[in-house]
Formats: structure tokens, C-alpha cells, sequence
């Protein structure tokens, strides 16, 4: 047998090895680790794909679904070529594009035919031939991608398969020590239980999100979870779809995919903006896998912008697994909204037809990753998001006109206004940036807003501020290479905010990467900015003569001192550029096309409004309520807290109110006193309930109700421990009180552990002891203290973060994941208050109220009384403000839930209420 013979290069490395004192089997070892590590953990994307080698022997296409996941044959999935990336291309783009813009300020679909090509102006930012991008190692697009593995855990279970070959060695040792024969016991070998189809939508609004599937892609391969994950794609072709494999050659059909023994998760990756999840393409494509498959979409929009995708024209639904691992059509939806009851209820009926399948519709946030594999998993406790589709087909209008498209301060406004902070700031950073491409913004993201995601810079290129320096039509290929600025420079003008350091920081690094990707230096770039002139070739001196006159509209932005910098380098622009002064350029430059859908179209309206300035003043004091005869009114301060949608903080503010003091005695030690701390609620009305616009919201909590609610007093914080136990030591009322009943102790924590019964006992034992009206507040006056004037989810903002309140560190919104710390916490120790000084209002311990539990409230009091049923021994209770454990969906000011009034659980708590005393008129 020959000896295998080294080339002289790894001779070296082993000869350096051994002179290090490494053994022949250390060596090995060492060059099977590198190779192993070989491959580059970051995905670059580059701007000019280059034509693979061919293959030495042909192989077997691996598209064919009927092949077993163990055939050798089959391509690794995970290699350094990502599937996501353009195809190898011998011909050089000829020039840059932008993806095809998506509205997603409005409920408008992808346009057919809305990219209008005008002739290209001289003053262009085109990047010149000789460019080639520097792959920049990005943040990932998934921020927390271990995080979702471990949403994902659940599903990563095993099935048994083939005869029983394997020695199962303690079960072997076990028979022997038991029975004493010595008799080897087998067991079939085991595989993953489920493989995956990740199917990528590939409507031009896609584009965007290429790196972002490839992140995705290497979550679902490297942690073991899955058997074999294998990629499609789902191409638009004309008014359809094109269901292709990953060489993208061969058009497949659908049910392909589906196998027998239905061990396969569809997941489909997509934004819902292209055609064909409008015109019903899409909904027969993917019935045929969701009546028999588990079936998934995965959204790349955050919940909050799923009302601009086509996945707001069905019915939003929450669904329930009856058993593990079944398909869509066998889940059970439940409506958020009670109007959509009747519509789901029409539904139904074909819900077994393909064309109304339901569909489960996922953010790629590990809590909603979790609910759902756990509905997969037939966990009967959790609930996953989704739709019921049943949406008829729609059809495009003509795209509209110049003339009818919304002006670029009508654009501008709408962003400010509806745009996330972060997207905010990032297009405020790309103001600063001369030219603008997809590795630039991911450059500024990564050195200057770490905490923005791939959403944000999705928002900022979608909201029509930014126009192409190009006329081809977008597509997947030259993504990485498109040239954007912006449509005027009203925009910049406008979003301008940053510091100096901040522009000249966007410059510096700007003006670096494209030094780099023209392949000169620093020194070079800049003088060429100087003389455009001296370029390499016409395309390189006409972009060079474009960069300089940004740069010099940026310069003079920051102030007198860089004027004369920005004169040099403008006063190299020859008379055929464009300037500020120059008018008489009436080309249509490319920019966002409007489209609207028929019926379905939500238009910007011109609203007259009156500019007003909030002034902080004191509440009337005649709202608030008398004092109680026999108490002393007290004065509290506390600290109101606001949060910006992001959780960060917003305002924080020293603010101060009366109210009163009870002191409460124990009965047979007097020096072990409590003091219960009550505020005065003043007087007023509110709208009850949450409206439909508010995320994540129920269908319980909808007919939003104007209730005057009269003055009253309330407890600053729920009810403690401490005081719990002087008062369970007074004599009762109808019933025995626990003096320890809660999980988690601490006299400052709250009581927990408390029924219904219980929290009224400690108010007759207070009315008895105090001779005053004590009790638990109705459902309306907690909503109305809570809010507090407010009109937000809560009354910290659009959010939480558990900073200032303790639920379980979940996001919401825009908000931020934050701590979990899996108990309660001592009341008011998170200096949260309201605008009324209450404390605690929403989390750490839900609380009981008088109310009957109602579905909705139609034929509520509009008194801001409690609503109760004249059978009231056997009716739940209504509880309020969510606890340490939930969600903070179920911590909003409007949520509403309900328990059984002998129900005693650590998360359950309760405040007292106190009316105001009664005045007659004379």
C-alpha cells in the first residue's frame, strides 16, 4: 500500500508542530480541528458572485423530496455557498437598484409594474465598475439566536426506527443484576423527530432579508434539533408562484413536500406584502400543506406593522392544539375580537378546504417561538398567534400617478410620526452617509446603533424617503450593490439632529469603505473628491463629482466653519451636474410607487389640527376627594415615570398628592404597628376598555365605553404582608383569615395566596375596626386609577420594562426582554408611580375586584360601580393588572381576566378602596 505523500506546505506545519512538542496523534488532531473551523462563521454577500468551479463528477440534483435525509449523496446544506445568496453571474451588473419598495405605512401590496424608469441624470451616486464591496462582518440579523434554539427545545424529541440493533448497555446491566442471565438487550436506533422545509418567499420586497434567512437557516441547522432542514423557494412568476428547489431549476409541485408519516415542519419565511399573498396564490399554494402538515409562517415584521401586510385582510385568531404534532387544520382557533366571531364561525365550515386553511403566523421573538412549539407539542396551556384565511382574492388598481402619490413631506411626516426611535435614528446617521447601500447601513448599524435590528433599516428603506442612483429593475442579485439617496433635501434638512462626531463619524467610515472597495487609499479618495476629473473612466470621475456634492450639502449642514470645505469640493462640479441653484432638471428621479389596492385601500387624509403646549398644572381640588372625618390629610410624594416605545426612559418626574394614613395595630402586641397609605383618586371620565389599534389586544376588551367615575380613595400599593397579618390577629367577620398564607415571605412583599373571600374578610375587619366603607375597588375605578389620564396600554407608555414594574421580562411592542426574577417584589421598590402616585399598578401581584365576570360590556355601568349579577355566590371574579409570572400583554391597564372567588393562588393579591365621604346639598 502507498504511503500518502504531504504537500510542502503542510510538511512546513509539521515540522514547525514538532519543533513545538507536539505528537504525531496532538498534529493530527490540530489539522482536523482547523479544517473543521474552516469555514467562515460570517456570510459575506458579495457584490459580483463568482462562477463556481464544476463539479468533477456529476451528482443527483438534491431536490427530489422522495430521497431518504441518509443518502450520502445528498448536498450538506451547510456549506460556505448560502443558498440565500445571488447566483453565480459571468456578465457585471450594469447598474444599481433598489428592491422593490414596500408601503408599509399603509395596507398596500406590492405594486404591478410600479417601478417607473426615467432617464438616468448625470448626477448619479452609480457605483463605478471597478467597485466590489468589503464584506463587512455583521451583527446577526437574529439578535438572540441561541435564545430561539432554546424556544425551540421542545420539538427537538426522538422516534425509534428500524429493528432493535443497538446494545442498550443499562439495560443490559440491569437484567443481569436482576434476573442473572447474562442476555444483551437491544433497542432500534433513534433519529430527531421532525425534518424541515424552510421555504423562502422570494417577492422582490424580499430582498432585503437575505442575510437574515441565512441566519435563520444556521439556527435550525446547528443545534441539533432537526433531522434535515432542506431549503425551497417561492418564486413570483407573473400573476403566480413558482414552488422551486434549491437549484432553482426544476418547478415542483406543492404537495411534494408532504410525507406519510407527517414528520415535517413547513416553515415559510416571508414579509406578506407580494402579490401573491393578496391574489390567492399563495393561499392555494400553502393549504396543500397546512390540511396535512404542521405549517408555519415566519414574519419578519414585528407584530405591530402585521396590520400592512395582507395578513390583516383575514381573521386574527389565537390557536389551541388538541394533541401533539398535528396539522393546521386540526388546531382550534379562538378570535381575538368577539365582532370576528361570526365571520370565523362562517369559516369554519371550510376549514378542512385548502383554500380557508388556518395558519399560525410567528414573530421571530423566542417567546412567541416558544408558545408556538409548545402548541405543536400539544401543550394545552399555550396559545400561538395566526389567521384564519380567509380573505378573498384582491385586485391591483393602476398605480397612480405622480401627481396622485403622496408628497415627500407628506412621506416625511408620516415616517416621523409612525416610525419606530430606532428607525428614526438610523435614517437621522444615514442622512450623514454621501451614498447609501445596503453593507454601508449594515456598517452604521454595527459601529453606531448596535441595538437596531434588521426591521429598523427595513422601515427606513420602505418609507419612500430614499430613491435608486439607477434605472434597471430591482432584483435579488444586485442588492448588495444598489447606490440609494435621498428623493430631496428636505429629508436631510429635516431628520438632521446628529452631533458633529456623529456626522464626521458616518463620513469617516463611509468615505473608508468605499476608499476600499474602489481599492485606494484613504489619501487618494479624498483627493479624487477634489478633482473628480482624474478618475479611472467616466463612470468612476461621474460618481467621484456625485459623492463630492453630497458631501458638500452634509458639510454645510454642520455649520459656517465647513463652508469653505464644502465650496472646494462643489466647486469641482462641472456644468452639467446638477446643484441646489439648479432648477432647470425636471427629470422624475425613481422613487417609491404608490400602488393601491381596490377596497382595501387606506388613503393619508388632510387633518386640520391646532398647535398646543402641554402645561403641567395641579388637579382641581375640587375633584378630589373630602377627607374622611377622624383621618389627617397627608401629603406624598412620589416620582411619575414615562417610557419611550422602545422601554427606554422617557421622563422621569417629581410630582406629589394627599391622601391619608390608617394605622393598623396588632391586637396583642400594640408596638407592632403597619401603616396603610390611601390616595385620594380624583373625580372624571375615561374610555374604558382598549381600542382595536392597541397590540395585542382582546376581543373582551373591545366596545371601548365612556364611565364617570366619582372621587375615591385607593391603596398606594397592594395590600402586604405585614399588614395582613396584624389584620388576620382582629376578629372576624364571617371567616377565619390565614396569617401566612403567602409563597413568597417578606413583610414588605405582597399578600399572596388570597381568595376572593379572603380579600373581602380584611375589608369588613377594616369597615368594623375603622368605621369607614372599606373594600375592593370595582373593575372600572382600577382602570381609571390605573390609567391615570393616560390612554396608552400602560400607564408608563406604549411598553414596560422591568425597571419599573415585575412581570416576566417578556418583550412587548417595541419594548426591550428584561429581567425575570421569578417571585414578588416588596411594594413600590421599583419607584414606578403614575401620574396619581400609585405604585405597582401593573405586575407583581394581580389583583381581585367587586366585579361579576362579564365577556364583554355590553350593558356595563357607566357610573364607574361595580357590575354584579344578582346570583353572585357562584359567578368568578374579575382581576386586574397582571402579576410577577405573566406576560406583559396581561399587565396592560385594559386587560381583564377572571378566577373563581375561592381560588387561592401565589400570583393572586388585592389594594383596598375607599369611597369619598357623601355630601348633601343645602
Amino acid at each position: 500500500m502507498a504511503t500518502p505523500t504531504l504537500s510542502p506546505a503542510l510538511q512546513k506545519l509539521t515540522t514547525v508542530l514538532s519543533q513545538q512538542g507536539l505528537t504525531g496523534t496532538e498534529i493530527a488532531e490540530v489539522m482536523w480541528f482547523a479544517a473543521t473551523i474552516a469555514r467562515s462563521e460570517i456570510i459575506d454577500i458579495p457584490a459580483r458572485p463568482v462562477d463556481p468551479p464544476p463539479p468533477e463528477t456529476p451528482e443527483t440534483p438534491d431536490d427530489d423530496p422522495q430521497r431518504s435525509v441518509t443518502d450520502p449523496a445528498i448536498e450538506a446544506e451547510d456549506d460556505d455557498t448560502s443558498p440565500f445568496l445571488p447566483p453565480p453571474d459571468t456578465d457585471p451588473p450594469a447598474a444599481d437598484l433598489v428592491p422593490e419598495p414596500v408601503n408599509t405605512l399603509e395596507l398596500v401590496p406590492e405594486p404591478v409594474n410600479t417601478l417607473e424608469l426615467v432617464p438616468e441624470p448625470v448626477n448619479t451616486l452609480v457605483l463605478p465598475e471597478n467597485y466590489r464591496p468589503i464584506p463587512v462582518p455583521d451583527a446577526s440579523g437574529i439578535a438572540d439566536p441561541l435564545e430561539i434554539a432554546r424556544s425551540l427545545r421542545v420539538l427537538a424529541k426522538k422516534a425509534d426506527v428500524g429493528q432493535p440493533r443497538i446494545l442498550d448497555e443499562a439495560a443490559t446491566v440491569d437484567r443481569v443484576a436482576e434476573m442473572g442471565i447474562w442476555q444483551p438487550v437491544l433497542r432500534p436506533a433513534q433519529e430527531l423527530w421532525w425534518d424541515v422545509a424552510l421555504v423562502f418567499d422570494q417577492h422582490p420586497s424580499m430582498c432585503l432579508w437575505q442575510r437574515f434567512a441565512a441566519d435563520l437557516h444556521r439556527v435550525l441547522c446547528r443545534y441539533g434539533q432537526f433531522r434535515d432542514v432542506r431549503i425551497w423557494f417561492l418564486e413570483p412568476q407573473g400573476e403566480g408562484v413558482r414552488f422551486v428547489s434549491r437549484n432553482r431549476t426544476v418547478c415542483h409541485k406543492p404537495s411534494e413536500l408532504l410525507t406519510g408519516d407527517r414528520r415535517r415542519l413547513v416553515v415559510i419565511l416571508s414579509d406578506c406584502v407580494g402579490a401573491g399573498w393578496h391574489n390567492g396564490q399563495m393561499r392555494a399554494l400553502v393549504g396543500v400543506w397546512a390540511k396535512t402538515l404542521p405549517t408555519v409562517v415566519f414574519q419578519v415584521f414585528p407584530e405591530r406593522l402585521w396590520s400592512r401586510t395582507a395578513l390583516a385582510r383575514s381573521i386574527t385568531v389565537e390557536f389551541q392544539a388538541k394533541t401533539a404534532d398535528t396539522p393546521n387544520s386540526t388546531l382550534k382557533p379562538t378570535v381575538l375580537s368577539v365582532w370576528d366571531q361570526p365571520r370565523l364561525d362562517a369559516a369554519q365550515g371550510q376549514a378542512d378546504v385548502p383554500d380557508v386553511p388556518y395558519m399560525p403566523v410567528v414573530p421571530l421573538d423566542p417567546q412567541a417561538l416558544g408558545r408556538w412549539a409548545g402548541v405543536l407539542s400539544g401543550d394545552r396551556r399555550q396559545r400561538t398567534l395566526g389567521i384564519v384565511w380567509d380573505a378573498s382574492p384582491a385586485t391591483l388598481a393602476p398605480a397612480p400617478s405622480s401627481a396622485q402619490r403622496p408628497s415627500v413631506g407628506d412621506r416625511l411626516d408620516t415616517f416621523i410620526l409612525r416610525a419606530s426611535p430606532l428607525s428614526r435614528e438610523l435614517a437621522t446617521l444615514l442622512t450623514a452617509a454621501p451614498v447609501i447601500t445596503l453593507p454601508i447601513v449594515r456598517l452604521i448599524r454595527r459601529a453606531m446603533l448596535p441595538q437596531a435590528r434588521t426591521v429598523h433599516f427595513a422601515e427606513v428603506f420602505m418609507s419612500g424617503l430614499l430613491k435608486v442612483s439607477g434605472r434597471d429593475t430591482p432584483n435579488f442579485e444586485n442588492a448588495e450593490r444598489i447606490a440609494y439617496e435621498l428623493v430631496d433635501e428636505a429629508v436631510r434638512e429635516r431628520l438632521r439632529s446628529g452631533s458633529f462626531l456623529e456626522t464626521q463619524d458616518v463620513l469617516n467610515r463611509v468615505s473608508l469603505y468605499v476608499a476600499q472597495g474602489l481599492g485606494k487609499s484613504v489619501q487618494e479618495f479624498r483627493a479624487l473628491l477634489k478633482t473628480p476629473s482624474n478618475g479611472q473612466d467616466s463612470s468612476e470621475t461621474e460618481f467621484f463629482q456625485a459623492f463630492a456634492t453630497v458631501t458638500g450639502k452634509i458639510l454645510r449642514g454642520l455649520g459656517s466653519d465647513f463652508e469653505t470645505i464644502a465650496d472646494r469640493l462643489t466647486a469641482q462640479t462641472p456644468a452639467g451636474v446638477a446643484t441646489d441653484a439648479d432648477s432647470s432638471l425636471t427629470f422624475e428621479p425613481l422613487e417609491v410607487i404608490w400602488g393601491v389596492w381596490e377596497n382595501d385601500a387606506l388613503p393619508l387624509e388632510t387633518t386640520d389640527y391646532t398647535v398646543a403646549q402641554l402645561v403641567e398644572e395641579p388637579l382641581p381640588t375640587d375633584r378630589l376627594p373630602a377627607p374622611l372625618p377622624g383621618t389627617q390629610p397627608t401629603q406624598f410624594n412620589y416620582t411619575v415615570v414615562t417610557l419611550n416605545p422602545d422601554g427606554s426612559d422617557r421622563e422621569r418626574y417629581g410630582a406629589s398628592t394627599t391622601g391619608f394614613i390608617e394605622t393598623l395595630i396588632h391586637e396583642n402586641n400594640p408596638e407592632q404597628l403597619a401603616e396603610l397609605e390611601m390616595i385620594a383618586i380624583p373625580g372624571g371620565e375615561f374610555l374604558m376598555g382598549a381600542p382595536r389599534t392597541e397590540a395585542r389586544s382582546y376581543g373582551d376588551e373591545y366596545s371601548q365605553h365612556r364611565v364617570s367615575v366619582s372621587s375615591f380613595y385607593l391603596g398606594r400599593y397592594p395590600i402586604t404582608q405585614a399588614q395582613w397579618r396584624i389584620v388576620a390577629r382582629w376578629d372576624q367577620v364571617t371567616q377565619n383569615l390565614d396569617p401566612d398564607p403567602s409563597r413568597f415571605k417578606g413583610a414588605n412583599h405582597p399578600v399572596e395566596q388570597v381568595s376572593w373571600k379572603d380579600a373581602v374578610e380584611f375589608c369588613a375587619r377594616l369597615r368594623q375596626r375603622f368605621q369607614r366603607d372599606y373594600g375592593l375597588s370595582s373593575e372600572a375605578q382600577w382602570e381609571y386609577a390605573c390609567r391615570a389620564g393616560t390612554i396608552t396600554p400602560f400607564h408608563f407608555g406604549d411598553t414596560l420594562n422591568t425597571d419599573v414594574a415585575n412581570y416576566n421580562g417578556a418583550t412587548y411592542s417595541l419594548g426591550q426582554r428584561g429581567q425575570f426574577r421569578q417571585q414578588t417584589t416588596p411594594v413600590g421598590s421599583l419607584r414606578g408611580a403614575n401620574a396619581w402616585g400609585l405604585l405597582d399598578m401593573h405586575g407583581n401581584v394581580w389583583e381581585w375586584c367587586q366585579d361579576d365576570w362579564h365577556r364583554n360590556y355590553q350593558g356595563a355601568p357607566e357610573d364607574g360601580s361595580a357590575w354584579l349579577d344578582k346570583n353572585n355566590r357562584t359567578t368568578k371574579k374579575v382581576i386586574k393588572g397582571g402579576s410577577w409570572k405573566d406576560d406583559p400583554r396581561n399587565c396592560r391597564s385594559a386587560y381583564r381576566s377572571l378566577h373563581s372567588r375561592v381560588l387561592r393562588d401565589y400570583r393572586l393579591g388585592f389594594r383596598v378602596a375607599c369611597p369619598a365621604p357623601r355630601t348633601l346639598a343645602l
